[in-house]
């Protein structure tokens, strides 16, 4: 009882520190926006131009989009109740966003609410997902300081963009799998299908990762076997597929590129050191974000390298990473450190595999030194 209470004074503390330093950050922003006298309305975006990232800083050019969207994006509605561009039109999150802007009577304060909300949902769905998947005490409280506490999820509960939501959706559909809760699982779907779809059919590698995990017994067996073959026939076709529509192959250097990114944290930022003293914005928030997930990539290839072999875990990862920079080197650009927030985490589930089976074999071995 007594190590359970310390457990939840534990997380409560992480989760006090994050929410502190979003509020701080929100002030900020707001003691700033009254400093440069920054507005916005449907017909414009005013500011006296006292500093050269204010705009920046107060709201994205993306959270600016949602706060209009009902006005500058109406077009999506009537393309989704006539049927038209379906599957690219079912970005529901905007229209909430819109929609609560106008019903703020255009007081865009009120929308980093969700932001907070955003960051509750993925505090408490990223601690239950560890929790699922089996590792320790422990081990679940460094993971979910590792990334709750990072920059990268700090920025976006400092804002109301839909990132820490869809995370949140993909650690409950993972959830779902583990544990069989085939109603959450088709919950967080369609929570996915209205937020990002295209995660539903990058993540397949990931999900059948941990699929397989959930089954027991002779199963296990056959899905040793199927699953890699399906992730590779699915990886094939998918990247066949988007090879063709938009003339970006596999040994294009934009796909490679963006794969290295991925997989190493090695990007512009690092290089352009001046960028670092751009600007508050710049060095507080999205620069030390890609600098942390630099860190973390290196931690987990760190682990691959001293090992000399790689935890089946990781292997799924690389598939899902070839088909995220094949997406983006196709149709969606660069990336910023928000788009690689789930990259990062499944990277840190990666070095908490390591973590938890190393603090397990060394009580094990204290166990047969006491006996």
């Amino acid at each position: 009882m007594n190590t359970i209470n310390k457990e939840k004074a534990k997380l409560l503390i992480l989760l006090s520190l994050g929410v502190a330093a979003i509020l701080f950050l929100n002030l900020y922003k707001f003691s700033l926006a009254n400093q440069v006298g920054f507005s916005i309305s449907h017909e414009h975006i005013f500011i006296n131009p006292k500093s050269e990232y204010a705009t920046d800083l107060i709201l994205t050019p993306d959270e600016i989009t949602y706060a209009t969207w009902l006005i500058f994006r109406a077009d999506r509605a009537n393309d989704i109740i006539e049927n038209r561009n379906l599957f690219a039109n079912t970005n529901l999150y905007g229209y909430l966003i819109g929609f609560s802007y106008l019903a703020a009577d255009g007081n865009y304060k009120y929308l980093f609410l969700f932001g907070l909300a955003g960051y509750l949902l993925l505090f408490v769905s990223s601690y239950t997902l560890l929790k699922a998947i089996g590792f320790e005490h422990k081990t679940v409280l460094i993971g979910t300081g590792l990334f709750m506490l990072s920059p990268n999820v700090l920025m976006l509960g400092s804002g109301f963009l839909r990132d820490l939501f869809v995370i949140a959706f993909v650690n409950y559909c993972i959830i779902a799998l583990i544990q069989r809760r085939y109603l959450l699982l088709i919950f967080s779907i369609l929570m996915l299908l209205f937020t990002r779809n295209f995660y539903l059919v990058i993540l397949l590698p990931i999900f059948l990762y941990f699929l397989s995990r959930s089954r027991k017994g002779s199963l296990d067996i056959g899905l040793i076997f199927l699953i890699p073959m399906v992730v590779l026939i699915f990886i094939t076709l998918y990247l066949a597929l988007l090879s063709r529509a938009s003339g970006v192959s596999i040994f294009d250097l934009k796909f490679l590129l963006r794969f290295i990114e991925l997989q190493t944290g090695v990007n512009m930022v690092l290089i352009r050191i001046p960028y670092l003293f751009s600007g508050f914005y710049n060095l507080m928030l999205e620069t030390i974000s890609h600098f942390y997930y630099f860190v973390i990539m290196m931690m987990a290839l760190t682990i691959v390298v001293v090992t000399l072999r790689m935890k089946k875990f990781y292997v799924f990862l690389i598939a899902f990473n070839i088909l995220l920079s094949f997406l983006y080197a196709s149709y969606l650009g660069f990336f910023m450190s928000r788009t690689k927030l789930i990259v990062l985490w499944f990277s840190i589930i990666f070095i908490l595999y390591h973590v938890n089976s190393y603090n397990m074999k060394r009580a094990n071995k204290i166990n047969l030194a006491n006996h």
